[in-house]
Formats: structure tokens, C-alpha cells, sequence
């Protein structure tokens, strides 16, 4: 195994066990995290969600099993409780097959950003999701900041 290879290994290591430990402690303090006010800059400032807006109440109903109020939060942290979980998955997949998988899909979207285009493409897709986001969820997110306290 080259050494950029067993780097990058032990840095996914090193970034899934501390968001597991993230997710353990949200699960831990669900009940305070989910009544304290938001922490987002962008909210403070501009009086709107940002993409991100939602992810850790999403991550927190999402492993307490209401996938469908996850993926109303906000779509991204639905997609990180997911990947939190198929990280392992890979890892035993690649073990047992013999196959190199996270790596070939990291060098494959190195490569990628790299390339403009691509680039504007994801901060335009993020951009087309946070307005369909905010649009779709605008009294859902204010119904729920008033009953957490937000």
C-alpha cells in the first residue's frame, strides 16, 4: 500500500470514530441540543437557514429512527448519518473483496473539483437544493424553532 493511500486510510479512520463520538454525545444530550438556540453565523446574521441549517437535528432523528423527519430537516445531514454508517460497510467490503473503493472514489473526486466546471456545478446544485430547501421548509424549520425555542 502506497503511503498517500495508508495516510488517507488512517485520516478516514481518525474522522469517522470522532463523528461517532459526535453522534454519541448528540444522542447522549438530544433533549438540551435540540432545545438551545441555533449556533449558525449565517442565520444570526442573514435571518435565514443555510444549507446546513437542520443537520444536527436531522443526525439526531435520523438514529433515533424517524427517517422521514431526517429527511425534512435538511437533506445533508440526513446524507451524513448515512455515510456514517456505510463508512464500516466499505471497510469491510474492501477487506473481503480485495477491492480498493474509498480511495478510487476520493482520487476520482480529486480529480473532478479540480476541474472548474465540476465545481460550479456542485455550488450550483447546493445552491438550487438550499432554495428548494429553505422554499419547501420555511414554516416547517419556524414551527419547530418555536416549539425547541430557537
Amino acid at each position: 500500500m502506497s503511503v498517500a493511500k495508508a495516510r488517507f486510510y488512517k485520516m478516514i479512520q481518525r474522522i469517522w470514530l470522532l463523528a461517532v463520538a459526535l453522534v454519541i454525545f448528540g444522542i447522549v444530550f438530544r433533549d438540551f441540543l435540540l432545545t438551545q438556540t441555533s449556533l449558525c453565523l449565517f442565520k444570526s446574521i442573514a435571518g435565514i437557514e443555510c444549507p446546513s441549517c437542520g443537520s444536527t437535528r436531522a443526525v439526531l432523528t435520523f438514529y433515533s429512527g424517524d427517517i422521514l423527519l431526517s429527511l425534512r430537516y435538511n437533506l445533508l445531514g440526513f446524507l451524513f448519518a448515512v455515510l456514517l454508517l456505510a463508512v464500516p460497510l466499505l471497510l469491510l467490503v474492501e477487506k473481503v473483496f480485495k477491492r480498493v473503493l474509498l480511495y478510487s472514489l476520493y482520487v476520482w473526486l480529486s480529480i473532478k473539483f479540480k476541474r472548474r466546471r465540476f465545481l460550479w456545478f456542485a455550488v450550483v446544485l447546493i445552491v438550487i437544493y438550499w432554495i428548494y430547501f429553505y422554499s419547501m421548509n420555511v414554516e416547517f424549520l419556524h414551527e419547530t424553532e418555536q416549539f425547541f425555542g430557537d
